[in-house]
Order: C-alpha cells, then sequence, then structure tokens
C-alpha cells in the first residue's frame, strides 16, 4: 500500500520557526528538548501538499522521517532522560523506515535568469530544471518558502525553499543519503535523517511585523512520483551498514573530547546519537 506514516512533533509552547522581530531581527526557533508526537498518513502528494498546508500555519510543530519506537523501548534506551508520553528529536525514540516522502532543501541557489524574491516560482522551476536529475523534472511537488526568506536582512541569499516530492519506491533516510551522494543529488543530505527535525511552519510574525511575502507554499502539478534509479548495490550496502546512532556513540566513546568531558564529570548521559553534555562554557553564555 502507497501510504506513508509521518511523525508530526509539537511543543506545548516553544516555536518550531523563525521568528521575524520588531527591531528587523530574526530569531532562531525555540529549541526544546520534549514534544508530543502525532502520526498522520499521507497517500499521495496531493495527501502530503494538503498536510504540509496545514502544518505551516502550526509554529509549534515539525515533521520528522523516523518511526516510533514502543515507549518501554525509548525508555531502556534514553535511561534518566525518559519522560513518559513524550519524544525527543533522538534515535532512543525513533528508527529508520521507508518513505515515500522525501524534501529538498533549497538553500541560497542564486537563479541566472530571476529574481527570487519577485518571482520566486520561475526561480524554483529554474533550480528543478538545472540542478535536480531529470527523473524529478516532470514530478509534482509541493514548496514551501523557508521562514527566513523575503525578510529584508536576507535581500541577497538567494531561493530558500523547501521541495516536497514523492517517491514511486519508498526509501529509508539511510538509502536516500546513499543515492544522494551517488547521484550527487543537489539536496542537503543532513536531512536524509530519521530525526532531523523537516521545519514545516510559516515564519512568526512580532506584533506590528508584516509577512513581505504575499504566498509562501503551494502545490505545482506534475507527475504523481519521481521514477529514481537506485541500485541494489547501493540498497544492499545500507541494508548490511547497521544503524547510524550506533556509529555516532562508538565515535564519542574513543573521541579524545569526550574522554576527556567525561573524566570532567561533563557527560550527562550516553544515547545512540552519542553523548548528552554540559557545555563547558556555560558560566560564559
Amino acid at each position: 500500500m502507497n501510504t506513508d506514516t509521518l511523525s508530526v512533533l509539537t511543543h506545548s509552547r516553544n516555536k518550531v520557526t523563525k521568528t521575524w522581530k520588531a527591531d528587523g531581527t530574526i530569531a532562531a526557533f525555540d529549541d526544546a528538548k520534549y514534544y508530543t508526537l502525532t502520526q498522520t498518513a499521507v497517500s499521495s502528494i496531493e495527501s502530503l501538499s494538503a498536510l504540509l498546508t496545514s502544518l505551516s500555519a502550526r509554529p509549534n510543530s515539525c515533521l520528522i522521517r523516523g518511526v516510533p519506537v514502543p515507549d518501554s523501548v525509548a525508555a531502556s534506551r534514553d535511561g534518566d532522560q525518559h519522560r513518559p508520553n513524550l519524544v525527543r528529536k533522538a534515535l532512543d525514540y525513533f528508527d529508520d523506515q521507508p518513505l515515500h516522502t522525501v524534501m529538498v532543501d533549497v538553500d541560497g541557489y542564486h537563479p541566472f535568469a530571476w529574481d527570487p524574491v519577485t518571482h520566486p516560482l520561475e526561480s524554483i522551476q529554474e533550480f528543478i530544471a538545472t540542478q535536480l536529475p531529470s527523473e524529478w523534472q516532470s514530478a509534482a511537488y509541493h514548496w514551501h518558502l523557508s521562514s527566513s526568506f523575503g525578510h529584508p536582512s536576507k535581500a541577497d541569499g538567494g531561493l530558500r525553499v523547501h521541495l516536497w516530492f514523492w517517491l514511486a519506491r519508498p526509501l529509508t533516510s539511510a538509502q536516500l543519503k546513499a543515492y544522494a551522494k551517488a547521484s550527487g543529488l543537489a539536496a542537503d543530505v543532513a536531512l536524509f535523517n530519521p530525526v532531523q527535525a523537516h521545519f514545516t511552519a510559516n515564519p512568526h510574525m512580532d506584533d506590528g511585523v508584516t509577512d513581505t511575502v504575499a504566498q509562501r507554499s503551494g502545490y505545482a502539478a506534475g507527475d504523481s512520483a519521481v521514477q529514481l534509479s537506485v541500485s541494489d548495490a547501493i540498497l544492499t550496502a545500507v541494508a548490511s551498514a547497521g544503524g547510524g546512532g550506533q556509529t555516532l556513540l562508538d565515535i564519542a566513546t574513543t573521541d579524545a573530547a569526550a574522554i576527556r568531558l567525561n573524566e570532567l564529570g561533563l557527560v550527562k548521559s550516553r544515547t545512540r546519537d552519542g553523548f548528552n553534555i554540559e557545555c563547558p562554557f556555560d558560566d560564559e553564555h
């Protein structure tokens, strides 16, 4: 069945988007440790677009690729960091899963023929036509301009947009990362991670601040799915590579700096992501 179950994380107070402030600056998203989890099923690029449209008006929410593990498993993995009925953006709480859903993050593309501020749709089309492999170019997609795009301080920052596609063959985050590296895909591979936040909300505006962008998101019609050519060799290699979280913990365990932080008593806990540490320069913040 061609259905994805996506994990939506929501914080009770903190904003998971940037804020345009009255003094003309942009504030980064409010980092948070614990979130509530909602799972939503989508079955096509059209239903994915509808979900993303609804999330654009929810500044306290974001989306991740991972599938939640049972609460008992999360508790055993995360130890004293675990809180009942809450999750963290950590591999202790989520495993990788194959999804049709994929997001390509465009950050600072400078079009040849268009000004992205005045002609964002034309700029998006140029990016797809010139920067993505041919199998992506006729596919339908959902586009969402980033929460900093259009701000006066980012006038020369180029095109900043999230492009969402539907794959004909579902792939895990690890498989997507391997494909992206092998094909030279113009995408930030950091997003191909089960717990990497995919920001879905429009920017939050302080009182008296007006968004300079009339339309921040929309749907572009095309073929229903991207028909990727992914070699069996890549898929097999990824399948036998093991979990990325354990690899991070192994690296942290043998890293000289991590060992010294542990000796100083600054390691608060160990997770599959590595070490949670107390910043040694905390008193200077």
